[in-house]
């Protein structure tokens, strides 16, 4: 193999993935507060013109050093781009800019979009005979992020307002479920479920304290790593119905939980309202446990899948928890708590 055949992809890599790590540099020289505008009041992470535009440029540079006299120069323009990416989101992680939490999220559209690039470059190519595209045109792909982001800084997301249900059949009667929903005394690790969310940084549920009876009581909500939520009692029904709003105490969550992009009560993601639901079943009871989050992005369709996944899975913890406690004080079988579960989606 010749020098030259390393050296060109080398480059692409390196120039694709410093590009990408230099975009990602600007985000961080944003001023914090202030009306001011500079050259640095660009894009954000979680934006159009970082999570779209950069890779798909980024894909373009990369393939834009294909070496000449390639077998399957295809094979080189989709996945050499990849290479890129991944060189970038390890770059950003070693450099604390980025979590796990961010990188695992942002990939599917990243790698889609830096391919993309390099498809595009490929149909170039060879739709016009030359061996590389014109420079003017990757030019013009590597700053279309800086021209894209300032206009859509000015426009203000669309907000959602999604909805969570997960409803568990517990053989333990509402007066012993009801006893477990209303305080969630410290769950240990032994009870916890740890699942991919867990494993990425998502925190668990560990309790969930209740000051005085009725609506207007306070509900104090624990999570993993010191995250606090203060839950107010909106409806109070004993046995029957327990609902809250939702606020983040901000203060309580350390910037190295939750990275700025993902934040509870953030300006692109919130929990906002949760409400349980028993219903006697026989033998047993029926649990309903519904919550409602928001989501602020400008492509709420993808933002929102992860969401809701978050919250079904966090859900389907905390019923898991009270599922087996409630049988446990039953004197049941604990296996044979949880009859049947299901989660449900809407917005």
């Amino acid at each position: 193999m010749s020098p030259r055949a390393v050296i060109g992809p080398a480059a692409g890599v390196l120039l694709g993935a410093g590009y990408g790590l230099f975009t990602r540099w600007i985000i961080d020289q944003r001023p914090q507060g202030g009306t001011n505008e500079t050259v640095t009041y660009i894009f954000t992470g979680v934006s159009l013109a970082f999570l779209f535009c950069v890779p798909f440029g980024l894909g373009v540079l990369t393939a834009a050093f294909t070496p000449s006299g390639l077998r399957y120069p295809w094979l080189y323009w989709l996945l050499m781009p990849w290479v890129s990416v991944i060189v970038m989101m390890a770059g950003a992680m070693a450099l604390a800019w980025e979590g796990i939490i961010c990188v695992v999220m942002a990939s599917p559209i990243l790698l889609s979009m830096a391919l993309l690039g390099g498809l595009c470059v490929g149909v170039v190519v060879k739709l016009y005979e030359t061996k590389r595209p014109p420079t003017g045109a990757v030019a013009t792909f590597l700053v279309l992020p800086f021209a894209v982001g300032p206009i859509e800084n000015r426009l203000p997301p669309p907000t959602d307002i999604r909805t969570v249900t997960t409803i568990m059949e517990i053989d333990a009667d509402p007066a012993t479920v009801w006893s477990q929903v209303v305080r969630v005394p410290l769950i240990r690790p032994e009870e916890q479920t740890v699942g991919f969310f867990q494993r990425i940084g998502i925190p668990q549920p560990l309790e969930a304290t209740l000051s005085g009876e009725g609506v207007g009581a306070l509900r104090e909500a624990r999570f993993a790593g010191g995250v606090r939520f203060v839950e107010r009692v909106t409806e109070w029904e004993p046995e029957r119905r327990l609902a809250f709003t939702i606020d983040v105490d901000e203060a309580s969550i350390p910037a190295d939980v939750l990275d700025a992009h993902v934040r509870v009560g953030g300006p692109h993601f919130d929990v906002t309202y949760g409400r349980f639901v028993l219903e006697p079943l026989g033998r047993g009871t029926r649990l309903e446990l519904m919550s409602r989050h928001r989501v602020s992005t400008r492509f709420n369709f993808y933002t929102g899948f992860w969401t809701e996944a978050v919250m079904r899975d966090i859900q389907a913890n905390t019923c898991s928890v009270i599922a087996r406690r409630a049988v446990r004080d039953r004197g049941t079988d604990a296996t044979d708590g949880a009859l049947r579960s299901r989660t449900d989606l809407g917005s």
